[in-house]
């Protein structure tokens, strides 16, 4: 009987082992998944006057790896890159019939959000003759 008693005893301490370890694996799962870092830029391509530019090319430059992010701003001008690590990035907005505008050492820390607007020149492609 106390045979069986020890046998019952090891049996339930083992079950409850078990059951620790997987509600603790359980947990820290959870625990890396909710720290999953989350860094973005986001911000508006307008012109000199205020007017949104839809359809503008944003290339967002990781200076460590050399990845580039690519993007287009929506109809309201806006852009968003998401999904970036915490790094140093140059931002290059460009869109035919405007000056390119690129912002150089941007420093993106952990589960930062930053916002980046641009401002962009309209240039001319031709140039005044005088005529005689």
């Amino acid at each position: 009987m106390q045979y069986d008693l020890m046998k019952y005893a090891r049996q339930k301490t083992w079950k409850v082992f078990v059951t620790f370890t997987l509600c603790l694996l359980c947990g820290f799962s959870a625990v890396v998944s909710l720290s999953q870092a989350t860094q973005q830029f986001t911000g508006h391509v307008l012109d000199f006057t205020g007017a949104v530019i839809p359809a503008t090319r944003v290339v967002v430059h990781n200076q460590a790896t050399g990845v580039d992010a690519k993007t287009v701003t929506t109809n309201t001008g806006d852009h968003t890159v998401t999904y970036l690590i915490p790094e140093t990035y140059d931002i290059t907005v460009s869109k035919e019939g405007f000056a390119v505008v690129k912002k150089t050492d941007i420093l993106l820390n952990v589960d930062q959000i930053s916002t980046i607007d641009f401002k962009l020149q309209v240039v001319s492609n031709t140039h005044a003759r005088s005529t005689t």
